[in-house]
């Protein structure tokens, strides 16, 4: 075989070679490609041994799922974040007064809600949402709760 015409392909041709599939130079001085999607080094040297990676089951899935997460991940819209805001504010107001409304209706002291075992509860029953439960910011929501005082003390104790 004769290496008469062939020429030697630097790191960086290789890499603009195979850029669309995510190959990047990782160290220059070292000489190691590294990809993206994989999270591995590449030998480089042979164009056979990065077009067998490029078509290895594992790159190819990874590749996908790589493009699939770019297209989701869009900013999103004035909109859609002051909706998404809004719902959550909603979901926090109602998760208090619920909280509220049950702690009263059951005859158990609001102060109860900082306690060890009401938060070791909430931290494993109610994902995320329990830090808006504590005892001050629900004085920011008592106006609400002057009518449920009074239909727990007209209900009748059984």
């Amino acid at each position: 075989m004769s290496f008469a015409g062939r020429h030697k392909v630097s790191i960086y041709d290789r890499v603009e070679e195979f850029k669309h599939e995510g190959l990047y130079i990782f160290d220059a001085q070292k000489k190691e490609i590294m990809c993206r999607h994989c999270n591995s080094r590449i030998a480089w040297e042979k164009k056979s041994t990065v077009e067998n990676h490029c078509k290895s089951q594992k790159h190819v899935k990874k590749r996908e799922n790589a493009n699939e997460n770019e297209r989701k991940k869009r900013q999103a819209s004035l909109p859609d974040t002051l909706s998404s805001a809004k719902k959550a504010k909603d979901d926090k107001q109602e998760l208090i007064f619920d909280t509220v409304q049950m702690f009263l209706k059951a005859n158990i002291p609001l102060n109860k809600i900082d306690h060890p075992e009401i938060r070791k509860w909430l931290n494993k029953h109610v994902a995320g949402r329990h830090q808006t439960v504590y005892l001050y910011n629900l004085g920011e929501h008592t106006h609400r709760f002057f009518f449920l005082t009074d239909e727990v003390n007209r209900r009748p104790q059984l």
